[in-house]
Order: structure tokens, then sequence, then C-alpha cells
């Protein structure tokens, strides 16, 4: 398997950081955030990562809970490589 990474995302940016929302082929998807206002860590140049469902809606029902954030790229990688081996989700 292929894993997306770090360097597979685009950010949009604005005044008050960056973001995006990245899907993968088990229906699972992450946003990854460094938004000054409210991500946690941005202010130290860090990320923020939640895992997002096939309508991207944030659920914590998965082994990564919550936001979590205070992420270097490399950590966040690690992340999205553990959503990306989440079982596929089902369409309900």
């Amino acid at each position: 398997m292929s894993y997306k990474t770090f360097k597979d995302i685009e950010f949009t940016y604005d005044r008050d950081g960056q973001y995006s929302t990245l899907m993968f082929e088990n229906r699972w998807g992450v946003s990854v955030t460094r938004t000054f206002a409210c991500s946690l860590g941005a202010e130290q140049g860090l990320y923020e990562l939640v895992t997002l469902d096939l309508n991207t809606n944030v659920v914590y029902n998965t082994p990564l809970k919550g936001p979590i954030g205070f992420l270097t790229e490399d950590e966040v990688t690690e992340l999205m490589i553990e959503v990306q081996n989440l079982p596929k989700k089902d369409v309900i």
C-alpha cells in the first residue's frame, strides 16, 4: 500500500493560518490545521489533526481520539498512516 504523507497535503492559507482536509481510500480522512486563533500548537509552529468520516464530520470513536495537537510534520504523517490503516468505513 502506498500511503499519503504530510507532503501530499495541499494547504489553504489565509490570514489566520493554514488548513487542509484529506480523504483516504478507506473512507476516512483527516483535517490538518495550523490556525493561530484556535489550533493546538499553532503558536509554536506545530499542527493539529482530527479524524474525519466520509462526510468530513469530526469523529471521536477511533483509536485517534479528539483533536491531537502540537504535532510535527513527521508526527502528522504517522497519524495519517494510522488513519489509512483503519478498517474501511461502511457507507450507511
